[in-house]
């Protein structure tokens, strides 16, 4: 019998009991491993510890806390009614400071030393060997509350305080339970930051629901990624595009080179075979990145197309997510075997899709948030600057962001997400990045190109490809590839670096 969907934390708190003794979360890294019993005795432990302050509001900073840790202290957090700020340790000490000046935490939780911070720092060791608290403070908060703010990554812009609320988190975490199964005796792979509301809604909530297993690694290389896989039998990871590339470069780099093309394009070729098929023609390459493994959640940024084939070819169910931070993330779903450039699927139940003037998508629900800290309301709907349509079949397509679209004098329009796919296609291409640059009034593209390519015949072959009206004037290979902390090109970045080579010439 199904059981009925939790509306609140705190529901979800009693349901974790009802798991008992079932494996709950584990740390690749130190070995220690929680049932789902000890998980709800430490969120108690936490709840009765927290200092005072932590209530009615408050935020509390999470910054290089263990996952076994931070878990507990999510959940206690904002059970006592405070507002949890994670904080991913790969963005710099001078956003660190930006995100305490704007959240002004009472309190910062660290496993390390956070400098020139001017509020308490605690470690969760220290907490839990606080004393007790009598009587614990209650908690007139309501479910429509803040109780996370997310730091988006800010590709262009400054990065901006998403504010979520329990219902935001739970209903988005329900909405992909009714596209995506995932049972109990599912046990995936955790590697990206919890610090993301992707992890933490896909990675985190979602197999808390059903009770399944889940595996930190924050290690990540690809001898720690192996043995986690093999050692835990992982059936599903949580992934960004990022490190699928890692997986096929690994992959590829173990063939001759005269054949690498040849296999690549054989495996792309058998997406359109039978997934049974597939799972038997190449046994025993899927054995080299996992043996148990056969799930791929893939979202944070675009699947290229040749990716995508690949992993599909190879037997895996690829799902592809499309979301943003400001819908808890996610938006719609892709469980297809053969999608086409752009398409993200059927948008999830609950929600209701429209698009502004400019072709923009807009996205209407409970999964919508609050706003951008510190000026947070109940908003109505969702502007997300991605410009898409919606077929008739019901399912989403993008067509680039609306900041990312370059318009030129005679009409001609193309967005650098086009030129990217294209430079992607080309061999010994990496990660690919197009900006715009404007020159007496006129666009001029420069493709900065992660790999080793050859620049001139990269460039002719984006010239030959693109409309007639669009031309890319130079392919830079970038010393430094910069990525956001959410493993996306760093626009903001490459184009500085860029205009500083210029300005030393």
């Amino acid at each position: 019998m199904k059981k009925p969907q939790v509306a609140s934390f705190q529901e979800l708190h009693t349901r974790l009991k009802e798991h008992a003794e079932h494996q709950a979360l584990t740390s690749a890294d130190s070995k220690v491993e929680y049932s789902y019993a000890d998980l709800a005795r430490r969120i108690d432990h936490y709840y009765e510890r927290l200092p005072q302050e932590v209530s009615n509001g408050n935020r509390v900073c999470l910054y290089a806390v263990a996952p076994l840790e931070w878990v507990p202290l999510y959940f206690a957090i904002i059970l006592r009614g405070g507002i949890v700020v994670p904080i991913d340790t790969r963005v710099s000490a001078q956003m660190v400071q930006e995100i305490i000046t704007l959240t002004k935490p009472v309190l910062c939780i660290s496993e390390t030393n956070v400098d020139d911070v001017a509020l308490p720092v605690s470690t969760p060791e220290h907490i839990k060997q606080t004393k007790s608290l009598s009587p614990t403070p209650p908690t007139s908060r309501t479910l429509d509350d803040p109780a996370v703010i997310v730091f988006t990554s800010g590709t262009w812009s400054k990065p901006k305080g998403v504010t979520l609320s329990q219902k935001n988190l739970l209903t988005n975490a329900y909405q992909i339970l009714a596209l995506y199964e995932h049972s109990q005796d599912d046990t995936s792979l955790a590697v990206l930051p919890l610090s993301h509301a992707y992890q933490q809604t896909v990675g985190l909530l979602v197999p808390l629901i059903v009770g399944s297993h889940i595996v930190f690694l924050e290690t990540l290389s690809s001898a720690t990624l192996k043995k986690a896989l093999n050692t835990y039998h992982i059936k599903t990871m949580t992934v960004v595009p990022r490190v699928l590339q890692l997986f096929h470069d690994a992959l590829i780099r173990k063939l001759p080179v005269w054949a690498r093309p040849l296999v690549q394009a054989c495996i792309q070729g058998s997406r359109v075979l039978p997934h049974s098929v597939c799972t038997r023609l190449y046994h025993l390459i899927r054995k080299q990145i996992g043996p148990d493994l056969e799930n791929l959640i893939v979202g944070g940024a675009p699947l290229p197309q040749a990716l995508d084939a690949f992993f599909v070819g190879l037997g895996f169910q690829v799902v592809v997510g499309y979301g943003l931070s400001e819908c808890s993330p996610v938006v719609s779903i892709s469980t297809s075997r053969n999608r086409s450039q752009g398409e993200v699927g059927v948008p999830v139940p609950g929600i209701a899709i429209s698009f502004s003037d400019q072709k923009e998508i807009v996205i209407h629900g409970d999964n919508v948030f609050l706003g951008y800290w510190p000026d947070y309301q109940t908003p109505t709907s969702f502007n997300t600057e991605d410009m898409g349509l919606l077929c008739s079949e019901g399912k989403l397509y993008l067509q680039g962001r609306t900041k990312n679209l370059i318009v030129f004098q005679n009409g001609d329009k193309i967005f650098s997400e086009d030129i990217e796919h294209l430079a992607l296609s080309f061999a010994d291409v990496e990660d690919a990045c197009a900006l715009e640059f404007e020159m007496n009034t006129t666009p001029r593209i420069v493709c900065v190109v992660k790999g080793s390519p050859d620049p001139h015949e990269l460039l002719k072959f984006l010239n030959n490809q693109l409309p007639l009206g669009v031309r890319v004037d130079r392919v830079v290979l970038a010393e430094t590839f910069p990525y956001t902390h959410t493993l996306k090109p760093d626009r903001k970045a490459l184009k500085q670096l860029l205009q500083n080579e210029q300005a030393n010439v």
